[in-house]
């Protein structure tokens, strides 16, 4: 596989130090009793961590496996002998050396929150970033990713136009002669193996988690849990949370076959055991707008168990419970893996038959209040204004 557990275990000693282990917290309240069929629930506080989401952990390490590359080829070429070139003595792969000595500028794309967490994993290393966040992204994102130093781009609201502009500034900085490091927000074995991290404090906070609960979009959280979860506990079930997304062109299904998953690619891609990409999702859950990824898919499909898709009125629903119940900012896409453990998918899934204990990961808590609930009120589905004043499966 692209990551293992040693990776997992690799990249937790790297980032121990700079990101906080973030809380596991047990909650009983009769409000979520009722709605989630008396199972316990342990949030993984995500909202918590440095930057307010969990891509700190797979910015910083993918930045500090690329510096350690960089420090390892300084001591090569230190030690490298001089190679006799008629009158003159030229150190060996000069180029290179010099290279080596030039810090990086890192880039990444995002739609938010990846963009904050590389801005400030690139500022504790003490390196120049430049970010693209498309149109359209919290207010609060863009702020946290230039307050931590970074240059912003902006760039249309989909997966193509982040990824051209992206490489349009990797040019910039390669015709200027400074070395790329570029930072994928999902597609990374280095990125994967830093989120990864969040299993294996909530199996050292949890030993007797029986499933866990996250949200997927590209991919990279989801599967780097499962591939820590998977190996520290064979018998866990990892199941994935996907918005089934909005005013979208559906995706081309036949009839009675996979209408009822929207524009939701991972739940489709599992159900036909191929990699289905959506190219225009929308959806309230701003940070899950991607698409599985290449290097996650494989993960994905060998050790995810199942991807619970739910409606943005639920999203917005357990976005309440968070408010009103946990007492814990979480945005959209981090109460995405709540609304699918309160779904009736979840509650009579045939993996939950004799588990008891169930992890949810709280993705991240970066959202514009000010903003929300005119996006709420704004979107044409119906059901999604219906949430935003009435409960939901109450």
């Amino acid at each position: 596989m692209a990551v293992t557990l040693e990776d997992v275990q690799a990249a937790a000693r790297r980032i121990d130090g700079h990101v906080l282990r973030t809380p596991c917290i047990w909650r009983s309240d009769a409000d979520l009793a009722s709605n989630c069929n008396g199972l316990r629930l342990h949030f993984k506080a995500e909202n918590f961590q440095r930057g307010g989401s969990f891509k700190a952990r797979g910015a910083l390490h993918a930045i500090l496996c690329h510096e350690e590359c960089r420090a390892a080829a300084r001591r090569t070429h230190e030690h490298s002998p001089t190679i006799a070139d008629g009158d003159r003595a030229v150190a060996g792969s000069a180029f290179e050396r010099n290279r080596a000595d030039v810090p990086a500028v890192v880039v990444a794309h995002s739609s938010g929150n990846h963009a904050s967490a590389v801005a400030w994993a690139a500022s504790v290393m003490g390196l120049e970033a430049e970010v693209v966040i498309p149109h359209g992204a919290p207010t609060c994102k863009v702020r946290a990713a230039v307050k931590n130093g970074a240059k912003v781009v902006r760039c249309e609201s989909n997966m193509k136009a982040r990824e051209e502009s992206a490489r349009h500034v990797e040019e910039n900085h390669a015709k200027a002669g400074k070395p790329v490091l570029f930072v994928a927000p999902f597609d990374d074995p280095r990125v994967i193996a830093g989120q990864g991290t969040v299993a294996v404090e909530m199996l050292a906070q949890v030993p007797h988690l029986d499933v866990i609960v996250a949200p997927i979009s590209g991919g990279g959280l989801l599967s780097g849990i499962a591939v820590a979860a998977k190996a520290i506990k064979p018998s866990i079930h990892v199941i994935g949370a996907e918005p089934r997304g909005t005013n979208a062109l559906e995706l081309k299904t036949e009839p009675g076959e996979d209408g009822d998953l929207g524009r939701a690619d991972a739940a489709l891609s599992l159900r036909r055991g191929a990699r289905t990409p959506c190219e225009a999702p929308n959806t309230l859950a701003d940070g899950l707008r991607a698409t599985v990824g290449r290097i996650t898919w494989p993960l994905l499909r060998e050790l995810v168990d199942d991807v619970v898709v739910v409606d943005d009125a639920h999203i917005f629903h357990a976005m309440q419970v968070c408010f009103e119940t946990l007492k814990m900012v979480v945005e959209p896409s981090g109460a995405t893996s709540l609304a699918a453990v309160m779904s009736p998918q979840f509650q009579h899934h045939p993996l939950l038959v004799g588990c008891t204990d169930v992890g949810v990961v709280l993705s991240g808590g970066n959202v514009d209040l000010d903003v929300l609930w005119t996006d709420v009120s704004a979107r044409a589905h119906p059901s999604v204004r219906q949430a935003a004043t009435a409960r939901f499966w109450t």
